[in-house]
């Protein structure tokens, strides 16, 4: 099993009012195969959609932005299928 751990969190301000506009985690991942794995999430106001309404990046904790970030960057590496057309499975872009 490949073991992920956080290595950094970036906070991107706006420069006129300080809120943060963007938040960049990196992960990095290995296993006793010596196989690797290196990634960085940015997770913007978008990615906000399935909490309540209102919450900025601002209102979550760090353990929250790595709870998002891990689910964003799971999507990315393995991606749900989203139909099936002539026996071929297509996923999301």
């Amino acid at each position: 099993m490949l073991e992920t751990k956080v290595n950094s969190i970036a906070y991107n301000l706006d420069a006129s009012t300080s809120e943060t506009t963007s938040v960049a985690v990196s992960f990095q991942g290995y296993n006793n195969d010596r196989e690797t794995l290196n990634l960085t999430v940015n997770l913007a106001s978008t990615d906000l959609t399935d909490l309540d309404e209102g919450t900025a990046l601002d209102d979550l904790s760090r353990k929250q932005i790595e709870a998002l970030a891990r689910q964003k960057g799971a999507n990315y590496i393995n991606p749900a299928p989203v139909s099936e057309t002539d026996g071929k499975t297509e996923t999301a872009k």
